[in-house]
C-alpha cells in the first residue's frame, strides 16, 4: 500500500545524495548535478516517491522502499533565492503543495503533495530546509508553512 506523503505540522526528514552520504551542514550546499533522496526519519529506509512510478503533472507523492534502480525516488535540489525546489529526475517536475484557501502553519494541513510544472515564482513549490539534529532536516513549504511529512506517520509501503 502506498503511504500518502503530505504536509503536516511536524516531521523531520533526512536528505541523502546517491550514493548515501549524510548532509550535515547548517546551510546545505546542494549540487544540481547530483540526485538526492528524501528519507523519513522514522526508520530511514523509505523515501519520497511518485505514486505508480509515473511522472506527469498532478501525480501524487508517496513514501516507498528505497530501491536503487527506481529513478522516481531521485530528486534534484535547486536553490531559488533563499529557498529550494525539488525537481523529479523523471520529467523535471517540481514537488508542489497544492493546498488551497486560507493557510497558516496550523490550518489546512494534510494535503497530499503532487508534481507540478516548474515555476520558480510559485511559493507552493518553494521549500525551506531547516536543520534539526543528527543530520536531519525539516522541509517546510514557503506558501503554507507546512512541513513535508507522512500521513499517519508510518513507514509501510
Amino acid at each position: 500500500m502506498n503511504r500518502i506523503f503530505n504536509t503536516c505540522l511536524l516531521g523531520t526528514l533526512f536528505l541523502a545524495m546517491l550514493p548515501m552520504v549524510t548532509i550535515s551542514a547548517d546551510e546545505p550546499d546542494f549540487s544540481t548535478s547530483v540526485y538526492y533522496r528524501i528519507f523519513t526519519k522514522n526508520g530511514g529506509t523509505r523515501c519520497v516517491d511518485i505514486v505508480g512510478e509515473k511522472s506527469y503533472e498532478g501525480e501524487k507523492l508517496c513514501v516507498w522502499s528505497n530501491i536503487a534502480t527506481r529513478t522516481t525516488e531521485d530528486w534534484i535540489v535547486k536553490k531559488v533565492g533563499n529557498y529550494y525546489q525539488f525537481l523529479s529526475r523523471n520529467g523535471g517536475w517540481a514537488i508542489n503543495d497544492p493546498t488551497d484557501g486560507e493557510v497558516t502553519a496550523t490550518t489546512n494541513t494534510g494535503t497530499q503533495l503532487n508534481l507540478a510544472k516548474v515555476d520558480t515564482t510559485s511559493q507552493s513549490q518553494l521549500w525551506d530546509i531547516v536543520p534539526q539534529s543528527n543530520g536531519y532536516f525539516n522541509i517546510i513549504n514557503v506558501h503554507t508553512q507546512h512541513t513535508m511529512n507522512l500521513s499517519g506517520g508510518t513507514n509501510a509501503d
